[in-house]
This record gives C-alpha cells, structure tokens and sequence, in this order.
C-alpha cells in the first residue's frame, strides 16, 4: 500500500493518497509511519494543511513517532497557509518529542516568516 500511496502523492492527487491509507486501515491492514508521513507529505504539498496536521495526530494516535520529515512537512504546510505561530509551536514539539530540527525546518520556519 505504500507504494501506491506514493504513486498517489507523486501524481499530486491528495484524495487518492488518502483513500488509499483508508483502505489500508479497513482492511485491517495497520499503516506504518511511511503510509503516513506520505499522505501528510501530499496534504501538505495539496495546500491543505488541516488535512496534514490531523494525519499527523492520528500517526500519533496510532502510537507512531513522527520522523523529522512528518514534522517538516506539517510545517511547511501551515507556514505556506500564513499560520506561523502554528508553524513554530510544531517546531517546538518536534523538540518536546527528541528529534533535532534540520535545515528544512529551519527555512520552512524562515519562509513562513517571510
């Protein structure tokens, strides 16, 4: 299922990353954090950072760490929505939750900024 949501996500088609995922999970089949970091990825490369941000907390949810790429990507989406302080505060629980912030942390905070 992996791969098919990438396809998804490389096609830009949002809905079909995501209704993959959904499939995945009614067939009883328990996505990994690649499953979701590549739905949060496509959402946030959508223009739809809601939609990243609540894949993001059922990852959580799910009890899977989110990768610094998760992260990146939640931020990049609500720092392009204008939503900078919501940016910055992801930034901080990527922190809070151990992982080290790189150079695309930095410049998407940056940008939002901007």
């Amino acid at each position: 299922y992996s791969t098919v949501i990438n396809a998804f996500a490389k096609a830009h088609d949002v809905d079909g990353a995501r209704r993959s995922l959904q499939q995945m999970v009614l067939k009883g089949i328990t996505p990994n954090s690649v499953s979701y970091c590549t739905v949060i990825h496509a959402c946030a490369k959508g223009g739809k950072p809601d939609e990243a941000l609540e894949w993001f907390k059922k990852m959580k949810e799910e009890g899977l760490s989110g990768s610094v790429v998760a992260y990146n990507s939640v931020i990049d989406a609500l720092g392009k929505a204008g939503r900078y302080t919501e940016a910055v505060a992801m930034m901080q629980q990527l922190k809070d939750d151990g992982l080290v912030p790189d150079r695309v942390t930095y410049g998407s905070i940056i940008a939002a900024a901007s």
